[in-house]
């Protein structure tokens, strides 16, 4: 009876130990603020985000502070230490209590817990705040669009191959390459309403010339974008679609 116990306590131990050593993975989440320290999280607005945090894997990690944008890098080490450097925009917000208190809650941050996808972070065994995971959106800017119809009718690639791509960056420049490679500025509202405009253009020739032509012409008309299924994104001015792209890896 002794040996079983012991045997018990033993496997009991060693589970534990398991559990505990078990690594966590903070990226391909949304972290959503829902608890800091001192109080309930602000409700958002039109000029107000919840905060969230969204890791990746070199070490970078961009969100939203409630008001501001933030970014920064930081170190983990796959378990529950977790240190962070953030910097911010720095716009002036009607109230910006929340946004001040999750900065300090991210500088004194050395350890994190993660229980059913609610990460707590800490500064020893004293919690700063708690943020729920959710889906990562894919996001309009930084990432590469494959065309794939136009003004109704399907695309495939150009006489060369390779599709039609459109990007959108963050410094809010819109570049395109179809038969030539297109460049310009675009401006976006919390709305989903968008304006294009292209500036320049290579000005070799190809076969699809005059597909090109109406691709730049629809550009021009565009009103709105959505992101649908996180996987398409789609140009149109009212219910008028003008053009379809969806997430490419290329």
């Amino acid at each position: 009876m002794l040996n079983y116990l012991i045997i018990l306590l033993f496997l009991s131990a060693l589970f534990s130990t398991d559990l505990s050593a078990q690594e966590i993975s903070l990226t391909g989440k949304k972290w959503m603020l829902t608890e800091l320290q001192k109080g309930v999280v602000s409700e958002s607005s039109d000029k107000m985000q919840t905060p969230y945090l969204i890791f990746s894997e070199d070490g970078s990690f961009t969100g939203n502070a409630s008001c501001n944008s933030i970014s920064g890098s930081y170190t983990f080490d796959g378990k529950y230490k977790l240190k962070m450097t953030a910097a911010s925009t720095r716009m002036m917000c009607e109230n910006m209590e929340t946004e001040t208190a999750f900065l300090k809650a991210l500088q004194k941050t050395n350890n994190v817990i993660l229980k059913d996808n609610v990460l707590m972070l800490q500064s020893g065994k004293m919690l700063l705040a708690k943020l729920e995971g959710n889906s990562v959106e894919t996001s309009l800017t930084n990432t590469n669009w494959e065309l794939y119809e136009l003004v109704g009718k399907s695309v495939g690639t150009g006489s060369n191959g390779a599709p039609y791509t459109i990007n959108f960056s963050d410094d809010k420049k819109v570049s395109a390459k179809f038969c030539n490679t297109l460049g310009g500025r675009f401006k976006r509202n919390s709305d989903n309403a968008m304006k294009i405009n292209i500036e320049i253009s290579t000005m070799m020739a190809c076969p699809e010339m005059e597909m090109e032509m109406i691709f730049k012409d629809a550009l021009g008309l565009v009103g709105q974008y959505s992101i649908e299924n996180n996987t398409d994104l789609i140009l149109h001015n009212g219910k008028v679609v003008l053009a379809r792209f969806r997430v490419s890896d290329k």
